[in-house]
């Protein structure tokens, strides 16, 4: 997925447990050799599980460690069953848990809709992750 910012365009990468889980290794080994063509790496709940332990880490520190090593400037995830979204971005890491139930694609699409929106410090991000535009069924 890619969209525009006044900066230019930017790359959205979204990662999900592939149909055959055997070829889980192979899917991530292709996403590690273009990771810093990416902008924002997005992990569903059951890629990040099934990727931390191919990684043998905690969810947590995955998304931190890919951030740092991988020089990406945004890795995230969203709990869709807890609502509940973490982040791990240039200015550190947050979890925000929302009042409303939505679907992760629903998360990433107001997640990027309040990114265009805002600066990249904590605080405008901890903002753009709970930005959820309350028009119903916009997003889904």
């Amino acid at each position: 997925m890619i969209f525009g910012e006044l900066e230019g365009t930017k790359t959205v990468m979204v990662v999900d447990v592939p149909a055959n889980i055997d070829q889980l290794s192979e899917m991530w080994g292709a996403i590690i050799n273009r990771i810093r063509q990416i902008h924002i790496l997005f992990f569903t709940s059951e890629a990040l599980d099934s990727i931390s332990k191919l990684e043998n880490t905690s969810n947590q520190l995955l998304l931190s460690n890919i951030r740092l090593k991988g020089l990406v400037p945004i890795v995230c995830t969203y709990d869709d069953k807890k609502n509940i979204a973490r982040i791990a971005h240039s200015s550190g890491e947050i979890s925000v848990k929302l009042k409303v139930d939505l679907t992760y694609y629903s998360w990433l699409a107001n997640f990027i809709n309040g990114l265009s929106l805002i600066n990249s410090n904590k605080d405008d991000i901890l903002h753009a992750a709970s930005h959820v535009n309350y028009r119903k069924n916009q997003f889904t």
